[in-house]
């Protein structure tokens, strides 16, 4: 597997709708878990190795994406698009968010 920095694997994790943080800041432990779902979920993955963490996040990616019925494909790719957005911080999102309050 390739060699990849901590924050090279947040920024690709990410694009799959995965979020990617340290335990501890400054410390070597991460947490890997569906965007949306948090640290405490029972499928949080933890490594020392940002390799590992993005292989697995493409592991769960293509189960995913097996797993979607034809009808909620369309749905997931959706969810994964907005995800992104928010998580670049999407002007449009953030307008929508603004008007919700």
């Amino acid at each position: 597997m390739e060699n990849f920095t901590f924050t090279d694997a947040k920024r690709a994790c990410r694009a799959l709708g995965f979020t990617l943080r340290r335990t501890i800041p400054g410390e070597s432990e991460m947490v890997l878990y569906l965007i949306g779902t948090g640290a405490d979920s029972p499928s949080a993955y933890f490594t020392d190795c940002p390799a590992d963490a993005l292989g697995t996040a493409r592991a769960w990616f293509e189960s995913l994406e097996a797993d979607a019925k034809p009808e909620n494909r369309a749905r997931a790719l959706l969810s994964r698009v907005v995800n992104r957005c928010i998580a670049n911080g999407s002007p449009v999102f953030t307008e929508m968010r603004a008007e919700d309050s």
